[in-house]
């Protein structure tokens, strides 16, 4: 026992002076596995029959992903669902658009023209989507009647775009046509 301790003293006392520690404690950041991970699996999609995965190999190719991204979809009916990547997902018919979901994205705008299923009336709606539940299907009308989306566009860089609306044309009406931006919205 004694020579174990005499070893250490020994130790210290030849190769602490003049030796100072190298390297550097400190603590690790968290790591964020999304912002890592290497996007090495293409995505597809099948419009019509409302299917989205990663063995869809025949049908529309959507964008490079990984195992672990989250999916946003929407769909023709004013519906928007997030899911995870997988082989094959049955999310609904018509879909509209689909990309890899951010969290906390609000640069991401996305802008739509609807036709409310109560009301008939055309309704501008400019949105972000930032986080919900995953999987579950959240409807974007207020209607209890199916809503349908006439105009959909997803800009990443929150641009706001100017559409045309056109009336048919009725006595009443002095002024047909008229340009709306979805900045106002």
């Amino acid at each position: 026992m004694n020579f174990s301790i005499n070893y250490f003293k020994n130790l210290k006392k030849d190769y602490s002076e003049n030796r100072e520690r190298k390297t550097e404690i400190k603590l690790f950041d968290d790591v964020d596995a999304t912002k890592v991970v290497i996007r090495n699996t293409k995505l597809y999609i099948n419009r019509e029959e409302g299917f989205i995965g990663t063995s869809l190999r025949k049908d529309e190719y959507v964008c490079d992903c990984s195992d672990i991204d989250d999916l946003i979809v929407f769909t023709k009916d004013c519906k928007v669902v997030i899911t995870k990547v997988d082989s094959k997902t049955f999310i609904g018919k018509n879909i509209i658009h689909a990309a890899v979901f951010k969290k906390k994205d609000k640069r991401t705008i996305y802008n739509m023209i609807y036709k409310d299923g109560d009301k008939n009336f055309y309704y501008l709606k400019r949105f972000a989507v930032s986080g919900v539940t995953r999987d579950k299907v959240y409807n974007l009308s207020s209607a209890k009647k199916q809503s349908i989306v006439s105009y959909f566009s997803a800009n990443p860089n929150g641009e706001a775009e100017i559409v045309s609306v056109i009336l048919r044309q009725s006595t009443k009406l002095k002024k047909f046509k008229w340009d709306v931006t979805f900045l106002t919205i």
